[in-house]
């Protein structure tokens, strides 16, 4: 699917913000979503954009405005000591609990 042209800058704006390692503003009015499809939309032209395979999903709980995002997979570390990294005098630390399945869920 080909995205949308206001998709299409702001998956290049985001994906150049993660490339470069850099947290992002809001995005530019002209290109913000206005819907969940606009957004997923959005995430697969950054999925595509960074070619950096998904490892898992992070998901809100059931409800009318349910989200997700991908978690890729270079950013998944089971080890320990995990990386940090730092932000002037703060570390940046997003953790997320993950569980694998013995098999699919239902679609």
């Amino acid at each position: 699917m080909e995205p949308s042209i206001a998709c299409g800058v702001a998956a290049r704006w985001l994906a150049a913000a993660r490339k470069a390692g850099m947290p992002g503003g809001r995005l530019p009015e002209s290109c913000r979503p206005t819907n969940r499809e606009e957004a997923l939309e959005i995430q697969r032209g950054v999925r595509m954009l960074l070619d950096n395979p998904v490892g898992g999903w992070k998901c809100s709980v059931p409800g009318p405005d349910v989200a997700a995002a991908p978690i890729y997979s270079s950013t998944i570390h089971t080890e320990s000591p995990c990386p940090i990294i730092p932000s002037v005098a703060n570390a940046r630390v997003e953790p997320e609990i993950g569980f694998v399945l013995s098999q699919d869920l239902a679609p």
